[in-house]
């Protein structure tokens, strides 16, 4: 690449150091400030009375994590570390995978880090707890890239034991570590070295796909017809860059010019890049995992963002005005920086009103101390309304702390999950829970999403203009 006009490598190497001091500066004064919430009650429950922690996910060695934070010797200050140092740990590896493996320039390199470093979308899977497996899986995948380019001078026994442990450790760590061999063998088959060495962590992967298809964790969380899971294809690369745009835009003209484009670019990146081919299949991987059984989370994409950056560089690296596309990316990654300081204080003002909530569902259970109570409508989300993907909220984990409520929703509520099961109309929630005290979760402020408070149904009507009609009750 032309380095003319472009400044020196010192500068580059610089400018990448001061963007991991910035990652370093926000985790440590935003998620390292964020506690437990959520599901992540379930797990200590769960790691407490011996059981399965999860239905979904197999990770033997985040259960004895969980286990040790039950007991106290492993606190949730020690998660937020875990968490960081690998990430900043992938960080480097994807310059690493970008330098060696893809062998672009280095400005690309360090953008293509700088990236993954400012992602705004990976927030959630760096500041919930209960999610420090999608990190940890990811440092074993993008170590095994790199150490495949580095290992020609081993024997095929070396290097295929070495893919092997690799593999195992993937998977002990969290049961997306099953994507190791996959991305592994799409990346060595764009290479000219030979596949023998990937022949004994194939059979090993093979037992180990064949263990999870049987074992009793799910494989998903429901089927997505064949429009919803094109369209969640399509669509998961304009979301992972921009997941900070209104949900409207994503269906606007501009919103499918910007799609449209970026797929150009990862085509071109493609073409150009047997390697960069290789990864955007592995992409295309991973979405499909949610693609097709479930709905995108931003956690999920925290490992194959990585692929997506890794080919976006490749591209800008090989066009003809790569002068002006390389600035222009820079100042995308001052845009992400923005965006993922404003995702980390969304997941920091998500947590503090989780607490906010607690404490007030602790005196309703004090102002009923005999009785079962029905809470209507807990929020599962938090954030703007026109956010496509909010902070996780009280999904689950409450019934642990607050074992005498029980929580149902209803049609039409903007704080659960959309697709969820067992809605309940109003009149059934009357006739099924008559004998119990009912509250319901409504906005503190008509309109306003920052706040909750709790509506006694009985003793208050209204309790402020958010509230429905409950009078019947």
């Amino acid at each position: 690449m032309n380095m003319k006009y472009l400044p020196s490598s010192t500068l580059w190497k610089g400018a990448l150091f001061l963007f991991v001091l910035s990652v370093i500066a926000i985790h440590a004064t935003t998620t390292l400030q964020i506690g437990l919430i959520s599901d992540d009650y379930d797990l200590i429950a769960h790691a407490k009375e011996g059981k399965n922690l999860w239905s979904l996910h197999f990770s033997p060695f985040l259960t004895f994590l969980w286990k040790q934070t039950q007991l106290g010797t492993f606190p949730v200050f020690a998660w937020k570390l875990l968490v960081i140092t690998f990430h900043l740990l992938n960080v480097y590896l994807v310059y690493l995978i970008a330098k060696i493996g893809l062998k672009v320039s280095l400005p690309a390199a360090i953008l293509a880090s700088a990236l993954y470093a400012t992602s705004p979308i990976s927030m959630e899977a760096l500041t919930w707890t209960c999610c420090a497996g999608y990190v940890l899986s990811g440092t074993w995948i993008f170590l095994t890239l790199i150490l495949y380019e580095r290992i020609q001078n081993l024997s095929g026994f070396l290097s295929g034991t070495l893919f092997v442990i690799l593999q195992i450790l993937a998977i002990l760590t969290w049961d997306w570590g099953i994507f190791l061999f996959p991305v592994l063998g799409l990346y060595a088959l764009t290479n000219k070295k030979s596949l023998s060495p990937l022949i004994p962590v194939s059979v090993v992967w093979s037992l180990i796909s064949v263990w999870r298809i049987f074992s009793p964790y799910q494989t998903g969380w429901h089927e997505n017809n064949l429009t919803t899971v094109v369209y969640n294809l399509l669509g998961a690369p304009v979301l992972g860059f921009l997941p900070q745009m209104d949900k409207t835009f994503f269906f606007s003209i501009p919103g499918y010019l910007i799609t449209g484009i970026i797929w150009s670019l990862l085509l071109f990146g493609s073409w150009k890049n047997r390697k960069a081919a290789s990864l955007l299949i592995a992409f295309i991987l991973f979405t499909a995992l949610w693609a097709i059984r479930g709905n995108p989370s931003s956690r999920y994409f925290y490992v194959p963002m990585a692929f997506l950056d890794l080919v976006l560089v490749t591209a800008i690296d090989q066009i003809p005005w790569r002068k002006g596309a390389i600035i222009g990316l820079i100042f995308f990654v001052g845009l992400q920086w923005i965006w993922m300081e404003e995702r980390a204080q969304l997941w920091k003002m998500a947590y503090q009103e989780s607490i906010h909530l607690s404490d007030q569902i602790a005196l309703v259970t004090l102002r009923h101390p005999e009785k079962e109570i029905t809470i209507v409508n807990l929020p599962e989300s938090y954030g703007p309304p026109s956010l496509p993907l909010r902070a996780q909220f009280w999904f689950g984990g409450l019934d642990t702390l607050f074992p005498n409520i029980h929580v149902v929703k209803t049609i039409g509520s903007p704080f659960h999950w959309e697709k969820r099961q067992g809605l309940l109309t109003r009149e059934e929630i009357k006739n099924i829970y008559k004998e119990q005290p009912i509250y319901e979760v409504v906005h503190t402020h008509h309109h306003d999403w920052r706040s909750f408070s709790f509506c006694f149904i009985r003793d208050c009507y209204p309790c402020n203009n958010n509230t429905p009609n409950w009078t019947h009750f």
